[in-house]
């Protein structure tokens, strides 16, 4: 079995979140996961999509992310032809970018401190777990490009597969049967899949068409339409690559917090989009 302390940890959170950061804190240390010898628990400063408004600020993200200013303003963001969204709501698009910079952090963080393995936590995640009593769950497949310790489960039958067992083990997420949005607790198992996400993710900012359908979505040779960062793994990791979901869970998503990204302003529902946190319900 493998467990939380296997893997280097991050955590996403906005500054002006103290709320939500005194939440993840809390479990993480309740968990005994900071201040390990050979792994690392670390905070990273989510961005802020509404403050990309601010030409300082969005100058200082296109630095950080080595592109000209022109590719990270809002109408840069706001334009179909590089994020791809079926909603005309301004303030839930920016807040999708600022999600999607915000991971991307992370995976950069990931590579440019050499982790060889990495689990990537948004700080409204919520572990099912008592406090003191160590997350295990069974050795990711090695093939996987991605795994995720909850989700939400989105079947795509009426009548989802009997999970093989009641015992924890990996589902391979095969989008015709199901698919996973929200990435508030997936990882990596090496540095080869760390390194193809923040390339996909990256792609966006090449020069030339956007594209939905790449030959190779791990190489940057060609340039690809970005979305919402949960669908981003969807569509190419999920559906195109080996992506993995624990089952039982480990974590679910808080509904205790104003949502910064999709609801802009509301709590998270308990149960979104007619979904489920949980295989079956």
């Amino acid at each position: 079995m493998h467990s939380l302390f296997e893997y280097n940890i991050l955590y996403i959170n906005l500054d002006s979140r103290e709320d939500r950061r005194e939440n993840i804190e809390q479990q993480l240390m309740g968990l005994g996961l900071f201040d390990r010898r050979d792994r690392i628990t670390q905070r990273i400063s989510g961005v802020v999509g509404k403050d990309l408004y601010d030409p300082e600020y969005a100058q200082s993200i296109a630095d950080e992310f080595g592109v000209s200013i022109d590719k990270m303003t809002p109408e840069y963001w706001l334009s179909r032809k590089n994020f791809k969204t079926m909603s005309n709501n301004k303030a839930r698009i920016i807040g999708q970018v600022g999600c999607y910079l915000g991971h991307l952090r992370a995976i950069k963080f990931a590579i440019e401190n050499n982790l060889g393995n990495v689990i990537i936590l948004e700080d409204d995640c919520s572990f099912l777990a008592l406090r003191g009593t160590a997350i295990t769950f069974p050795k990711p497949p090695s093939s996987t490009e991605l795994f995720y310790l909850g989700g939400l489960f989105w079947h795509q039958t009426s009548t989802p597969k009997p999970l093989k067992s009641s015992e924890d083990h990996w589902i391979r997420i095969k989008t015709d049967e199901l698919k996973v949005p929200c990435a508030f607790a997936y990882g990596f198992i090496n540095r080869k899949t760390i390194r193809n996400t923040a390339t996909l993710l990256q792609n966006v900012w090449k020069d030339g068409k956007g594209r939905d359908k790449p030959k190779d979505w791990r190489t940057d040779d060609e340039r690809i339409r970005a979305t919402a960062l949960d669908f981003m793994f969807l569509n190419f990791i999920q559906a195109k690559g080996r992506a993995h979901i624990i089952s039982n869970v480990k974590a679910v998503q808080s509904d205790a917090f104003i949502s910064d990204v999709t609801d802009v302003g509301k709590k998270t529902p308990k149960k979104p989009y007619k979904h489920s946190y949980f295989y079956s319900s």
